[in-house]
């Protein structure tokens, strides 16, 4: 799970964490496919959290799912934390 504060930090953690790219682009990558999948799996808003699901019972792909700042405080209220 990682906090991303903005497109950058998204930008950031998809190359170097999520795709373990520093510098090169990855060999399952051709020229261009890189940033077209890192638009297509960007979120919505910020900030938000993101976390990888992945399905080791049907041995589906992994997914992210991102968890917005609204959802939080949502949690947060329902939980008693907040007002």
């Amino acid at each position: 799970m990682k906090l991303l504060k903005d497109e950058e930090a998204f930008r950031t953690w998809m190359t170097e964490d999520y795709f373990n790219c520093h510098g090169d682009i990855p060999p399952a990558f051709e020229a261009g496919e890189l940033e077209g999948e890192i638009i297509r799996q960007m979120p919505e808003n910020y900030p938000c959290l993101v976390f990888v699901l992945e399905d080791v019972i049907n041995k589906e792909p992994e997914v992210l799912r991102f968890v917005t700042d609204e959802q939080v405080r949502e949690w947060a209220k329902i939980m008693g934390i907040i007002a």
